[in-house]
């Protein structure tokens, strides 16, 4: 009986992909499901000899993810607060699960994988639609950044992302097929990575195209095509008022957090992501100094920004927002 379900998974595997990657536009704790579901099959269903033949294959891989896990489960062994340590472990569980997985069986065919990718492509170009509708039907106007991803429950970096990878998949189908419909959907995430100004997924877009038509697709009708891209980027950031004041706000040298706590009663100012982040990174220098070697501890890094915050009276981080360290490698 089990081997007629192993079978059968293996013949729809690749449903199971799909789900918990075109789960990522709905919802973290559904993605986190599927994810468990993935661990189950490969658990019960995978055989032990494909384990062990595909974990060998890809064993170099498999150590840089499960390597990158043991760091943060070593850092149990001298934090303090050991209930949030092992929750910030179990949120890097995928760290494990998700490796274990992809490289420990038999990969999926080149059709299953591009079957994945169309149908996240396409869910992508829906809820960019959607987030669109939303946002005029609400406000009468089109939103920008977070405003606009927040009408569909999702971060505007996150939705930057999905649609620049998708916006990948549109261009080389319209390339291979020379058909309106993946032109269309290539325009409308164009046009929805403009107006939610992401800065840095912007600009790696923008290199990584530049890249792939030089070194990869290089004509001069091409060339000219992606200058003429830049260009309406370009025209984009300066005609959206919400782009025009992120991008202005990021090559603006002279807007620098301002620390000291505010009296109460008074308002606390706002300030743009670049400034904030700078402010972030400089409070935190002198405690990754006094912890190089070993880091605070899984379950301290919380505690101990909040302090580092308070100490430097940025108020703003610690008493309004409760900030992390807005870079993973920190």
């Amino acid at each position: 009986m089990l081997s007629k379900v192993t079978v059968l998974f293996k013949k729809f595997r690749y449903i199971l992909y799909a789900l918990i990657i075109s789960s990522l536009l709905i919802s973290i704790k559904l993605c986190s499901l599927f994810i468990i579901l993935a661990l189950l099959q490969w658990v019960f269903l995978v055989p032990r000899q494909e384990k062990v033949k595909n974990s060998k294959a890809n064993k170099y891989f498999l150590g840089i993810y499960l390597g990158f896990f043991a760091c943060f489960l070593i850092s149990l062994l001298w934090t303090d607060n050991m209930h949030e340590g092992i929750k910030d472990i179990e949120s890097k569980l995928s760290f494990v699960i998700l490796p274990l997985f992809a490289l420990a069986q038999n990969r999926l065919s080149k059709k299953e994988v591009h079957s994945i990718f169309q149908l996240f492509s396409y869910s992508v170009v829906l809820a960019c639609l959607l987030a669109v509708l939303l946002s005029y039907f609400k406000t009468g106007q089109l939103l920008t950044n977070q405003e606009l991803a927040i009408t569909i429950g999702l971060h505007a970096s996150y939705l930057s992302l999905y649609a620049a990878f998708a916006l990948f998949f549109f261009v080389q189908k319209a390339l291979q097929v020379k058909k309106l419909l993946p032109i269309i959907a290539a325009m409308l995430l164009s046009l929805c990575l403009l107006f939610l100004s992401a800065r840095m997924v912007l600009l790696a877009t923008t290199i990584a195209f530049a890249s792939w038509v030089v070194f990869f697709q290089f004509s001069i009708k091409r060339l000219l095509l992606l200058f003429a891209a830049v260009g309406i980027i370009v025209i984009g950031i300066v005609s959206i008022e919400g782009a025009r004041v992120r991008f202005k706000e990021a090559f603006d040298k002279s807007e620098r957090v301002e620390f000291g706590n505010v009296p109460e009663g008074e308002t606390v100012k706002n300030y743009g992501g670049k400034a904030i982040r700078l402010a972030i990174w400089y409070c935190i220098t002198d405690l990754m100094v006094e912890n190089a070697w070993v880091g605070v501890g899984a379950g301290d890094v919380h505690e101990n920004l909040q302090k580092s915050y308070k100490e430097h009276e940025f108020q703003l981080a610690w008493q309004f927002n409760n900030y992390n360290t807005h870079n993973l490698f920190f």
